[in-house]
């Protein structure tokens, strides 16, 4: 499979394993500072259990284009 672009029915693949390089690369702004860093697949937060915790943007379909929504209920 050719995994050289992110279209596709491997798209989803492909952006996970971008994160995993992201987390990978990244592991010192996680762990030592804190912080969550962009992730292709949502926002990436390391939990104090080990677990990585992906937020996702809200969007609405408006007259057939994707515009960001209110973020107030991302997390429920």
């Amino acid at each position: 499979a050719d995994l050289a672009t992110s279209r596709g029915a491997l798209a989803a693949v492909f952006a996970l394993g971008v994160d995993g390089y992201r987390v990978a690369n990244q592991l010192h702004r996680l762990t030592i500072h804190g912080e969550s860093i962009a992730g292709s697949t949502g926002q990436l937060t390391l939990q104090r259990s080990g677990l990585i915790r992906r937020g996702m943007a809200w969007g609405q379909v408006i007259d057939g284009r994707l515009v960001v929504a209110d973020n107030r209920f991302a997390g429920r």
